[in-house]
């Protein structure tokens, strides 16, 4: 059963639900009742190994700033001792943005053209996560 994450709007709490993939999500914070929203929904455990994939396993998401393409709060995680910010629209599929960073959230890189993140792909080529252009020479 998947591992849904929840913060409340109101008092800023965030807790986790263990709930099936067809039931609905939560509307109410069970700390003070104020509205939530999901700021992940794709926990799943590898059944093979049992590690948890996309997921450092807190319950806690640190916000780090502002998505540059669509202005929702950008979330910290950690997979496999690497740090990312991830785009907390995301679990609706409007927003797939996410970019490298440090402990603390910073981004590993800025663009030279404005500034804004990188990601660094599989590949190791880098592209701005704001403006789209790429950073080196390694372009699919």
């Amino acid at each position: 059963m998947p591992i849904y994450e929840y913060q409340c709007r109101k008092c800023g709490k965030q807790f986790e639900a263990f709930q099936g993939i067809s039931e609905p999500d939560l509307k109410t914070c069970k700390f003070c009742k104020g509205p939530v929203y999901t700021t992940k929904a794709e926990s799943e455990v590898c059944v093979a190994c049992g590690k948890w994939q996309n997921s450092d396993g807190s319950v806690d998401a640190k916000v780090v700033g502002k998505c540059p393409k669509c202005n929702s709060d950008m979330i910290l995680r950690n997979w496999d001792k690497r740090y990312y910010a991830k785009c907390t629209d995301a679990q609706n599929q409007k927003c797939k943005v996410s970019y490298n960073t440090n402990a603390a959230g910073k981004p590993l890189e800025a663009c030279k053209f404005c500034e804004g993140p990188i990601y660094i792909t599989k590949d190791s080529g880098k592209v701005c996560v704001a403006c789209g252009k790429w950073q080196n020479s390694k372009r699919r």
